[in-house]
This record gives C-alpha cells, sequence and structure tokens, in this order.
C-alpha cells in the first residue's frame, strides 16, 4: 500500500516489489518515486518540461482565469502567442501559507526558470495580514524577484 501523506514518502524505501501479472518484480527507484508520485496526485505535468517560466497561483480557479484571459487577449489579437506556447506554465500551490512552505524548504531556487507569484490580497479577511507577512518574508529572501511577486486588491482575482 502507498502512503497517501507527502511526509511519508521520505520514510519509504528506494527500493520495493510489486505484483505484476501474479508475479513478483523488483521495481526500479525511478519506478518506484513515479508510483508514489501518481498515487499521491503529483505525477509531473509534461508541460512543465517544457516550461521557459513558471506562474505560481493559488489554485485551479486561478489557473483557469489566467489562461481564460491570455486566451481571449490571443483571440483580440492582443497578443501573439499563448502562454502555453511562450513556455509560461502555471502551478497552482495553495494560498500563501504553502508559499512559505516553498520558502522554507527553498524551492523558489530549486525552480530552473524564472518564476513570479500571482496571490489573492485575502483584503478584508483574518488571513490578510499573515498573507503580507509571507509575502514579505519571500521578498526579504529573494530581493531581486520582488517585482515578480504580487497580490491582487481584490479577496479573489476573479471577483469582479
Amino acid at each position: 500500500m502507498i502512503p497517501r501523506t507527502p511526509h511519508l514518502m521520505g520514510l519509504l524505501p528506494l527500493e520495493g516489489i510489486k505484483k505484476v501479472a501474479g508475479q513478483q518484480q523488483l521495481l526500479s527507484d525511478s519506478q518506484i518515486l513515479a508510483e508514489v508520485s501518481s498515487s499521491l496526485g503529483l505525477a509531473a505535468d509534461r508541460r512543465a518540461v517544457k516550461s521557459r517560466c513558471v506562474l505560481l497561483v493559488e489554485g485551479q480557479e486561478d489557473v483557469r482565469f489566467v489562461t481564460k484571459i491570455n486566451q481571449w487577449m490571443y483571440e483580440e489579437k492582443l497578443v501573439e502567442e499563448t502562454f502555453a506556447e511562450k513556455g509560461l506554465f502555471i502551478l497552482p500551490v495553495g494560498g500563501c501559507g504553502s508559499l512559505l512552505a516553498w520558502l522554507n524548504f527553498d524551492l523558489f531556487s530549486k525552480l530552473n526558470e524564472p518564476w513570479f507569484i500571482l496571490i489573492d490580497s485575502d483584503k478584508g479577511t483574518d488571513e490578510a495580514k499573515q498573507s503580507q507577512r509571507h509575502l514579505h518574508r519571500i521578498r526579504a529572501k529573494y530581493p531581486w524577484m520582488q517585482a515578480h511577486i504580487h497580490a491582487t486588491f481584490k479577496q479573489h482575482m476573479y471577483d469582479f
């Protein structure tokens, strides 16, 4: 059985046995990691492999919003290429609290492409001050990326 908690992934040995057609088969490290990633819903998106830039947003609705706006701009001939054609990969990472985990694990530095953050400001909610603190910490750690880190003024990007 494959655990469904990412923290447990680190406890797994990188050798394993799987039954295939009634026969036990020894799995390689990459096969085990692929199986665990798939089970946890962490399977790689092939678009990420071709990316030249990463846009970190909070959730799937934000991905849809940004993609639809870009598609509309493309259809209206306001831009020459879509984000996908340009190599922009939009990655939902959860709320600002999740970005704190990215900061703590230094995941931003592991991105090989330029990255941008576009999140809701949570204006008018209890989380607003916490979100501002998290963004301030990210800006402080990556001062050269200041222009790449944005929070919208509305509670949700698509509430207008």
